[in-house]
């Protein structure tokens, strides 16, 4: 086999004859046979708290006079909060509340300040002027700290405009970090109310403290007891200076309990795509039927994250609804494997290491994927995945959600996979990429349209490797152009489908905008939160039609074909150009 032949085996999955490769990933179903080698375990991850007053108890607390406006709460964390203001009675998502870090306690547990006054169906977001900042300041913050010092020498800047030049100075460092003593915690959040309402800042009498406690594997694991979680439960709010007899009787509160599937062969265990509804029906304990719709892929509170690339086993997440939550309130529900050596990429919305396509036309794209071959060869020898589920919940539900799970029960949603093997797989794709890339770095003659599409699908590749493959609207019009296509009306099953496509559609309905038509030379795609009228800010591209569909028939995400004759490697060019909005996109441009 020759490198072109490798590249085109490994990337389309077309072997040297000619014939197209699928893979079965049910062949690696658990067997009742392999059970006794599995390991099950249940334990406690964030936890998450609103409440009037500050509940950290024996601990002093960091208070961040400068906050950065990148630790605000801006990012959906599936809890909504109900509060009234002077614009009537609302339940708003937490992200979308006004908000502000305020401090932190321990090593990783922050405090935020939310704003309910200033919510309103105009205004949804966590962001918060720099005008509203400095009067949280000026008007509450720092006359409420220098009341609780009293005369003590406190070491606060005097002013707004005193605290941000020495934010960006950085002389006055001291100013930025305050030190709350253990025994002020209870009193402070009345007194920061009443400075702001004196002082004129009618939005902060309403004010209420967000406790967040970040998830931390391996923490608090137990046994599937009653006793025993009651007990790990207490531990665990311990361990991070909070009541539970506090957190009872006062405020919100929310858990994260998970449980955990391990081999003792050290084998990669992962969930079956084909059974999301079964998991699911299992942990919300619901209905057959209503798990079965709540897992469809229309649904658009249902996202999937196929494991390396493979479209058979895949983790996913929920957020169930009033009429699916169950018997625990389930507020989130999310299943995945855990194989995370790598470290997070710094960057929004990134998780796991990430690549744009424009860094593949200099060295920094060839270093990038040599790193990272480098990588998946040293893990496929050493390196084992487990499978997690986690749900949020009502504290009163922590210590009694999912205890009846067992491994009996959950076999039939797993797959297990030889120690390596997946990192095997991801070692030969990512090496036909580099093939691919380093192909199209000596073109006889200028890159065309089709190359450069070329360029977006290993990028798009090379990043749905380790993480979730990309579904959003750019990726959905890049996927329409990069994978194989298919009649809309002979796609039979929607698991086939990289995204929701409506396949009911009639042939001539002006609603037909989910379709992609690359044969027109653009596409459209319409999304379920669209569909469902959901606040979101998807965009569509600008052509419609009806004609082919992306899909992904073979159990794995092949490329369509590639040519490989002069004077550049590149896709067959039949009217795949991508919109200007979508490649800027893509190739992190902005307009």
């Amino acid at each position: 086999m020759n490198i072109q032949e490798f590249m085109k085996y490994v990337l389309t999955g077309i072997t040297h004859d000619g014939r197209q490769t699928s893979i079965d990933v049910i062949l690696n179903a658990v067997q009742g046979g392999e059970i006794p080698n599995l390991r099950i375990a249940r334990g406690y991850g964030a936890l998450v708290g609103i409440d009037r007053e500050i509940r950290v108890r024996g601990q002093q607390m960091v208070i961040w006079t400068t906050p950065r406006n990148e630790d605000a709460v801006k990012r959906n964390i599936h809890l909504t909060y109900e509060f009234n203001n002077e614009m009537g009675n609302h339940e708003a998502m937490i992200h979308q509340i006004p908000n502000l870090a305020l401090g932190q306690w321990g090593i990783h547990n922050t405090i935020h300040v939310l704003f309910p006054d200033l919510y309103s169906e105009k205004r949804k977001s966590y962001n918060m002027t720099e005008e509203e900042q400095g009067d949280f300041y000026d008007k509450g913050l720092r006359p409420a700290l220098r009341e609780l010092f009293q005369d003590t020498g406190l070491d606060v800047p005097a002013d707004c405009d005193t605290r941000m030049v020495g934010h960006r100075t950085e002389k006055l460092v001291l100013s930025r970090r305050i030190l709350l003593p253990a025994d002020q915690m209870e009193d402070f959040g009345d007194t920061l109310r009443r400075h702001l309402a004196c002082n004129g800042v009618p939005w902060g009498r309403r004010i209420v403290f967000l406790h967040e406690v970040p998830g931390v594997e391996n923490r608090s694991h137990h046994d599937f007891d009653a006793a025993e979680a009651a007990t790990a439960l207490e531990d665990f709010f311990i361990k991070n200076r909070l009541d539970t007899s506090i957190a009872k009787e006062s405020g919100d509160w929310y858990v994260d309990v998970g449980v955990e599937v391990s081999s003792v062969l050290s084998r990669c265990i992962s969930w079956r795509t084909d059974q999301h509804h079964t998991l699911t029906e299992k942990v919300l304990q619901i209905a057959g039927h209503d798990a079965q719709e709540v897992t469809r892929l229309s649904n658009s509170k249902y996202h999937r994250d196929p494991t390396s690339h493979l479209s058979g086993a895949s983790g996913f997440r929920i957020a169930p609804g009033l009429r699916a939550q169950g018997p625990f309130e389930i507020k989130f529900l999310q299943a995945y494997s855990v194989d995370k050596q790598i470290e997070p990429a710094k960057g929004p919305n990134k998780f796991g290491r990430f690549i744009f396509p424009k860094h593949l036309f200099n060295e920094e794209g060839s270093t990038y994927i040599e790193d990272f071959l480098q990588y998946c060869v040293t893990a496929a020898t050493n390196n084992f995945s487990v499978a997690r589920c986690e749900v949020r919940v009502p504290m009163k539900h922590a210590s009694s959600a999912m205890l009846e799970l067992n491994l009996n029960g959950l076999s039939c949603c797993l797959l297990s996979f030889p120690p390596g093997l997946l990192w095997e797989l991801r070692t030969l794709r990512t090496l036909g990429c580099k093939h691919l890339d380093a192909a199209q770095r000596i073109p006889s003659r200028g890159i065309d349209e089709s190359a450069i599409l070329l360029k977006a699908a290993i990028s798009w590749l090379l990043n749905g490797l380790h993480s979730t493959p990309d579904v959003g609207p750019p990726s959905r019009v890049l996927m329409g152009a990069i994978l194989p296509r298919q009649k809309r009306s002979l796609v039979e099953d929607e698991n086939e489908l990289p995204f929701w496509i409506n396949l009911d559609m009639e042939e001539g309905s002006e609603d037909e905008r989910d379709v992609i038509d690359l044969e027109r030379g653009a596409c459209r795609v319409q999304t379920r939160r669209q569909l469902h009228r959901e606040d979101d800010d998807e965009w569509v591209s600008d052509a419609g039609g009806n004609a082919l569909v992306p899909n992904v028939p073979f159990g794995l995400y092949f490329l369509r074909q590639i040519h490989f004759e002069p004077p550049i490697v590149r896709f067959q060019a039949k009217g795949t150009k991508l919109p200007d909005h979508t490649l800027k996109a893509l190739f992190g441009l902005r307009e």
